[in-house]
């Protein structure tokens, strides 16, 4: 959800500075295809069909929430 915050904004960025084109593209591209051909990949072989693979890629966690939950840990709230 703030990943999709973060591109809201920047989309009211490229508007009022005027971005090229190219960026939005490429910025786009990374938020999409870019990021849903590894796990893809990863998952050539499995018994998952393509739709579900997709959905993994979009769900999927990434960053510091992969590395936590390959480590099998769960989330400790303060206070």
């Amino acid at each position: 959800m703030t990943m999709w915050s973060v591109v809201g904004i920047a989309a009211v960025l490229v508007y009022f500075l005027g971005i090229s084109w190219q960026v939005a593209l490429v910025c786009l591209a990374v938020l999409t295809v870019i990021r849903l051909t590894p796990v893809a990949l990863s998952l050539v072989g499995s018994r998952m069909s393509g739709r579900e693979r997709m959905l993994v890629g979009a769900l999927g966690p990434r960053g510091t929430a992969q590395s936590e939950h390959s480590l099998g840990r769960q989330s400790v709230s303060v206070l």
